[in-house]
């Protein structure tokens, strides 16, 4: 069975447990990717992990817990406040 992408919601905290010791990378058209393979309660999803998350956690082993929120970024202005 296929693991569904995890989708995570604007300043909801998951908890997750890694399923692996390392995640999968590799390149696509849209630059490098570290998909994980990790648990949320009962379902197992793939985490395409940004840059910053990887670099704290790709030290992990397969069974630890991790909490991760998705931050939510305000659109910037130019000096005119446009």
């Amino acid at each position: 069975m296929e693991r569904k992408k995890l989708e995570l919601e604007v300043n909801l905290p998951v908890n997750l447990v890694l399923l692996f010791d390392s995640p999968i990378e590799g390149e696509s058209r849209y630059g490098n990717y570290y998909m994980y393979g990790v648990e949320n309660g009962n379902e197992k999803f793939n985490f395409f992990a940004p840059l910053q998350v990887h670099d704290a956690i790709k030290h992990l082993q397969k069974g630890n817990e991790i909490v991760v929120t998705k931050v939510g970024k305000q659109p910037s202005t130019d000096d005119n406040g446009q």
